[in-house]
């Protein structure tokens, strides 16, 4: 259960840390089959960081596989970004697992294309 909210807590808080990180409440979608061990999650919270010269609140959107190295924390600064990365995800729901991995490639070659570095990420 969380604590009691501090003074110093944006009105949405319901989970803080020492060092003034404060998350919204928020619910874990479960990755992996029904009835199998879950193999991670996803979530999307508010976030604020308030130990800092100018806090601001943003959204976090996380992916988190147990079994892989990194994790994913995507911050979304502005209430239009996080309404195209929702409409993003809508229209992910139509793709096959196929063309996510097609879309991931892209994005790789895209991003070493703008910014003269080699592709990032394992391309698994």
């Amino acid at each position: 259960m969380a604590e009691a909210q501090r003074p110093e807590c944006p009105p949405w808080c319901r989970d803080h840390s020492a060092a003034g990180l404060h998350r919204s409440a928020h619910d874990r979608i479960r990755l992996g089959p029904a009835g199998r061990p879950e193999r991670g999650f996803l979530a999307a919270y508010a976030l604020a960081l308030t130990d800092v010269d100018a806090p601001e609140s943003r959204v976090s959107l996380s992916a988190v596989l147990w079994d892989e190295p990194a994790d994913v924390y995507i911050p979304v600064a502005t209430p239009e970004a996080a309404g195209q990365y929702a409409m993003l995800v809508e229209r992910l729901a139509l793709a096959t697992p196929k063309q996510h991995r097609e879309l991931a490639a892209q994005i790789r070659k895209a991003a070493a294309a703008a910014f003269g570095e080699a592709e990032t990420g394992d391309g698994a």
